[in-house]
């Protein structure tokens, strides 16, 4: 007996099972469901005909059941959920068991929408108005309106992806996955490649990293000192620049606890009163949120890697010098060599400067990838000075002059293109000695600093009035960028946006008496110009910022 189209269906989708072949089980289920709407309709017009009609339509009506029952096993055993609702969003009586226990609940005639977003009134909206707005739509633009939907929601403790299918002009078939177990499998792996970033960055600068370690421990041990009003902003610029050199190296829990305790801080700050949070907090509890990271890096590197800090690297061919300076003056007698050798010997403990900067390549690479900013490979141009540990913090205090070029001063793609800029960004760094000063020149292509954007800024934030800022010059405007908790972010992020970051490099630039001047084009770049004196007695005669800026304003509102 020859097949009906049906049976032909049946068998062909029963094939797809047996195979395993999920995507012609997706791409062909919606005609099986039109197949089964129309026998349905169909037998509603038999009830109305003859009774031999009724009694073929009895015998078909089991055939259709019969057949209903197979598809209602063969969706069961998929795996999957499926259920149909319509363009009221009411789920239909034709659901896969999977369907129900992926949603945990009686879902006939429920709106799916509300399920989807049981708290959400505004979602809600959106999404019903939108798959409305895709019936009757071709195929092109249903397939576009589709794509604004959520895809992936987090329902009763699983992860569930979503796909929607267009059956009709009135209604829609919705396909489940319970997508828990490679969500899992997914953060896992990435939790590994966060640690293996965070073991070969600490490696590749093991010095640096040790001395960063032991500096935020004396910072620790010292805590119960910044427990005042007065000295509370102190320790936001300490623990900001600390957070950004530690996510500099990839540390995981150590970032997040530190991003936690700046927001206790800028509350104090805020409410002229010291949280019970940090009045309560402990220097063996803020180490404690390093040692879990430190506890992870040993299992790595070894117990041993962390007595590296007993140790330095000097390059062979600083100890031959060395050794020939000294050779040449047991023959010659030359009481000058005297000087040269003492000042070898003493360099000999020093590091050089490269070990501060090289480390801020990785992360201006990766700071970029994670905002989705195209760089070239960063340029830094250093020269192998030694200098003593005085400048150390200063040079730390740089990472944020790095990590806001990138999140403020570059822009994303599209911006980039629509300003007919390279598409890949440029940043570069060249540290050089000039004389008796050493120079240090941050320079980006970026967006460059709107000035009317400071002068609004400075405004709101009650830094000036209108009528002094208007008096300011450029220079000193620009200047308010490294003013206490300025920032022109509207929200916070772990990056940027509590405007700390750049009082932090004014902060120790002041103690090593050095001087900056900044380089303004708008929209088409920024660059820092930083002058610190190698010679600790000298004290800057270039533009010292933060003097000048305040004779500017008393003369200014002497004025007014």
């Amino acid at each position: 007996m020859q097949m009906t189209k049906e049976q032909k269906l049946i068998q062909e989708f029963e094939k797809y099972i047996q195979s395993n072949d999920i995507e012609s089980i997706y791409n062909h289920l919606p005609r099986f469901l039109k197949t089964y709407q129309k026998l349905s309709r169909r037998m509603d017009r038999i009830l109305n005909q003859t009774d031999k009609q009724q009694l073929d339509m009895l015998k078909l009506k089991e055939k259709v059941e019969d057949r209903n029952n197979k598809i209602n096993l063969l969706l069961n055993s998929i795996g999957q959920g499926f259920l149909s609702f319509d363009q009221d969003m009411k789920i239909e009586s034709e659901y896969s068991k999977e369907a129900y226990i992926l949603l945990n609940q009686d879902i006939y005639n429920k709106n799916i929408v509300q399920i989807l977003y049981p708290d959400d009134k505004e979602k809600q909206e959106f999404v019903e108005q939108t798959l409305k707005n895709i019936l009757g739509q071709d195929f092109a633009k249903q397939e576009i309106l589709l794509s604004l939907l959520d895809n992936e929601f987090f329902i009763n403790n699983k992860y569930l992806n979503v796909e929607y299918k267009v059956l009709d002009d009135k209604h829609f078939m919705m396909i489940i996955t319970d997508i828990t177990e490679t969500k899992q499998m997914a953060k896992k792996v990435q939790q590994e490649q966060q640690i293996l970033k965070m073991a070969v960055n600490v490696v590749t600068s093991t010095d640096q990293f040790l001395e960063i370690k032991d500096d935020f421990t004396t910072l620790c041990n010292k805590i119960d000192d910044f427990k005042t009003l007065d000295t509370i902003k102190s320790l936001q610029r300490e623990i900001h620049t600390f957070k950004g050199l530690f996510a500099q190296k990839d540390l995981v829990f150590i970032v997040e606890k530190l991003h936690d305790f700046e927001s206790y801080i800028q509350k104090s700050i805020k409410n002229n009163k010291i949280e019970l949070y940090i009045i309560e907090l402990t220097s063996n509890e803020i180490l404690s949120w390093l040692d879990q990271d430190i506890e992870i890096l040993k299992d790595i590197l070894g117990e041993d890697f962390f007595t590296h800090g007993n140790y330095m690297s000097i390059k062979k061919d600083r100890l031959s010098k060395l050794y020939d300076d000294v050779a040449t003056y047991i023959k010659t007698k030359n009481e000058t060599m005297l000087d040269t050798i003492q000042t070898e010997v003493q360099q000999l403990q020093y590091h050089c400067i490269d070990i501060y900067f090289n480390p801020y390549k990785t992360m201006i690479v990766e700071l970029a990838n994670r905002l989705d900013k195209l760089i070239n490979p960063p340029v830094f141009d250093i020269q192998e000075i030694y200098l003593s540990d005085k400048y150390k913090v200063f040079f730390n205090s740089l990472v944020h002059i790095f990590r806001n070029g990138i999140d403020h001063g570059i822009e994303d793609i599209e911006t980039r293109y629509e300003l007919n800029k390279p598409l890949e960004a440029t940043i570069s760094c060249k540290v050089f000695q000039e004389d008796n000063t050493l120079k240090i020149i941050i320079e980006d292509d970026g967006r460059g600093i709107d000035i009317q954007n400071i002068k609004q800024k400075a405004i709101e934030k009650e830094i000036y009035s209108s009528k002094v800022i208007d008096l300011l010059s450029e220079d000193d405007i620009l200047m308010t960028i490294f003013h206490d908790n300025f920032s022109t972010r509207e929200t916070i992020s772990d990056i940027s946006g509590r405007g700390v970051g750049l009082a932090s490099v004014l902060e120790e630039l002041k103690k090593l008496n050095g001087s900056i001047k900044i380089e303004n084009r708008f929209q088409y770049g920024l660059k820092f110009i930083f002058s610190l004196p190698l010679n600790s007695d000298h004290k800057s005669n270039e533009y010292d910022f933060l003097n000048n800026l305040q004779k500017e304003q008393l003369n200014i509102l002497k004025m007014i």
